[in-house]
């Protein structure tokens, strides 16, 4: 049995939500019943920082990129607590995910849905970002997720303006990337070559 949420299969329980039961993980089991606490209240935002997620000091970095550079607005490739961390620091998040539970439970935070547009499009095919976007372009694009990413990657590359953030380099892009349009500069951020 797979978990309803991300797929993986492993140790289950089963949650009631709006009369459908579901089958998580323990990861995504904590995950939603955080969100639907924060459902219940409007306001809390579902930070859980580590275990392979976003970190104190990766967030730091990233943080501070953002600060410096005076970005407003981000792209990111894979939602979750990095969504949640652009609301807090005032960005306006573009947002593609592959997995459509995660989408609709941050896009109901009261601090996340006035400030980001959250898009599903489906895991083995690129995000449809220059077609739904046309013609525009992000300064600071986060590309997470578990999955085999080369695809995020080239979009990623095609739109990006200044910096790429790869929370979990090596999945997928390594052949292709970095390269000489796109050079790193410190483990998991990358600048375009001007």
């Amino acid at each position: 049995m797979k978990c309803d949420i991300c797929g993986a299969e492993g140790i289950y329980e089963t949650i009631t939500v709006n009369n459908t039961k579901y089958s998580l993980c323990e990861y995504d089991l904590i995950f939603t019943e955080r969100i639907l606490h924060s459902r219940q209240c409007g306001e809390m935002l579902n930070i859980a920082w580590g275990d392979g997620r976003v970190n104190f000091g990766c967030w730091a970095l990233i943080r501070d990129i953002l600060r410096k550079n005076n970005i407003t607005e981000v792209l990111e490739l894979g939602a979750g607590l990095s969504s949640e961390l652009f609301a807090l620091e005032g960005m306006k998040l573009t947002s593609f995910d592959v997995l459509p539970n995660h989408i609709k439970l941050l896009q109901n935070l009261n601090p996340i849905k006035h400030t980001a547009n959250f898009h599903h499009y489906e895991y083995g095919v690129a995000p449809p970002v220059k077609e739904l976007y046309l013609n525009k372009t992000w300064d600071f694009i986060f590309v997470d997720g578990p999955q085999e990413r080369s695809r995020e990657v080239k979009v990623a590359m095609e739109v990006g303006t200044k910096f790429i953030f790869l929370h979990d380099p090596n999945m997928g892009e390594q052949n292709f990337f970095p390269n000489d349009q796109w050079k790193e500069v410190s483990h998991k951020l990358y600048e375009k070559v001007i």
